[in-house]
């Protein structure tokens, strides 16, 4: 256990609207007399740099925080994630997300049993569950991490079940037969032997419901997940990534016992962060300026933007983001000039931050085709809106985004619109400050807009 302790971003900012509720400035001394420590500790804190733990403590303690949402997260061994069975965690790095992390932690010490990571593809969820895995305030409770990964030829609960129970207790005749009763072998497994379970992927497991929409293809599932939120005495958790909303469990009797986060891109300086931690360092500042602009077209997509370190450590760039910038950079310019641009029809836009090299378009611009065209083929109208809303340049309200599709009926207006949300595909934005608009990724524009013509003409 560490000797001091560190303020983490995101944690300042929690200390900082707690210390306002209370009336207090940096240096209250009031403050100083509840914590029981000195000004030049409270100033180290601020700062942040690193302070005794027992202080660090009694400083959260007086704006009444729980101190280990607001610690810095502890450093992690990427050896430790490259070591998950079953998760795709080559070549990872980690930074930020610390208030992801904090609040996801808070959430499973406390009554939360099921969280589900949601987002578009490539914007980190199977990263974070393995961050989730190796964290210490978890593991030191649940000692057994298992994770299930459903990208394959045949997903299915078989899956979960054999990594349960033994896979000759899996697989007996009697629990074949019996569907509840296996489902009640894989809950009692987890009330009686306390574990980390985490189910990525589970996307490939749902299918339309028709109203906008998912429900389980096998109905197994609903039944194995209801069952572990309904459990008493339960001590295991679980973490799902998906692509999608998960329906509705257990009637939502159980709300306080799941929770849903939703991944962004990362903000600017974790970027950074990140692109040193592929070594992939800026010698100027005006290199630094060129990955900073590469970032904010990007949205800070860890996929994007890992595929873009790639190429620059690589043959013919060997780590010279001038030399990069000078081949590429024309094509993050013109989506910045599209960002800034006054009309906001931009039907003749082409973007190409998606597919202007061979990583981009092998790593990034195939995988968000495949979650449109799954799209398209459950809910043809949503690819239709979808398509259409890439024509405007800045965020359409609600209704401007139904409007696109009048001519349909306006139940399945409200459907298409509702499959959208649900998918992940729009991105909220306050207009003006007092109305809430929708956006698509920068990405996700891209591959929509290519799809336009071949739509309309059908």
């Amino acid at each position: 256990m560490a000797d001091t302790l560190k303020a983490s971003p995101h944690g300042l900012e929690l200390i900082d609207r707690a210390r306002r509720r209370l009336g207090w400035n940096k240096t209250s001394p009031v403050w100083l007399d509840k914590a029981n420590v000195s000004q030049a500790t409270l100033n180290r804190f601020w700062k942040p740099t690193s302070i005794r733990r027992e202080c660090f403590i009694s400083i959260c303690d007086a704006v009444g925080v729980d101190w280990q949402v607001i610690a810095e997260m502890p450093e992690i061994d990427p050896n430790a994630l490259d070591a998950i069975p079953d998760l795709d965690c080559s070549g990872m790095r980690w930074v930020g997300r610390e208030g992801a992390i904090a609040t996801l932690l808070t959430q499973l010490k406390g009554d939360c049993r099921l969280v589900s990571v949601v987002g578009i593809s490539g914007i980190g969820k199977t990263a974070l569950a393995a961050r989730l895995m190796v964290e210490p305030q978890l593991t030191q409770t649940l000692r057994e991490q298992i994770a299930v990964n459903f990208d394959c030829e045949s997903p299915s609960f078989a899956m979960v079940a054999r990594s349960l129970l033994s896979e000759t207790t899996a697989e007996t005749e009697e629990l074949q037969r019996d569907p509840a009763l296996l489902v009640g072998s894989a809950i009692t497994r987890l009330r009686e032997k306390p574990c980390l379970l985490v189910l990525d992927m589970v996307e490939v497991l749902l299918e339309p419901d028709g109203e906008g929409g998912h429900r389980f293809k096998e109905s197994i599932f609903e039944q194995f997940l209801t069952g572990f939120l309904r459990s008493n005495g339960m001590m295991s958790r679980i973490i799902i990534t998906s692509q999608y909303q998960l329906p509705v469990l257990a009637e939502g009797r159980y709300l306080a016992r799941s929770h849903q986060c939703r991944l962004s891109g990362l903000d600017p300086s974790n970027a950074l962060k990140l692109f040193q931690k592929w070594e992939v360092s800026p010698r100027s500042e005006i290199e630094q300026q060129y990955l900073e602009r590469a970032i904010a077209v990007y949205e800070g997509h860890p996929l994007a933007l890992r595929a873009i370190a790639g190429e620059i450590l690589a043959f013919p760039y060997h780590s010279n983001i001038s030399l990069y910038w000078s081949e590429f950079g024309a094509e993050i310019e013109a989506v910045e000039k599209m960002k800034q641009a006054a009309d906001p029809d931009g039907r003749d836009d082409q973007p190409k931050i998606d597919r202007y090299s061979l990583t981009l378009r092998d790593l990034v611009k195939k995988r968000i085709e495949t979650t449109f065209e799954r799209l398209y083929q459950a809910y043809p109208l949503a690819g239709i809106l979808l398509c259409m809303g890439a024509v405007s340049r800045h965020p359409l309200e609600r209704q401007g985004w139904l409007t696109l599709i009048f001519d349909s009926p306006e139940e399945d207006q409200q459907k298409a619109f509702d499959t959208l949300l649900r998918r992940f595909f729009l991105e909220p934005e306050i207009i003006g400050n007092q109305r809430l608009g929708y956006r698509l990724h920068s990405l996700i524009r891209c591959v929509a807009l290519d799809y336009l013509p071949q739509l309309e003409e059908e």
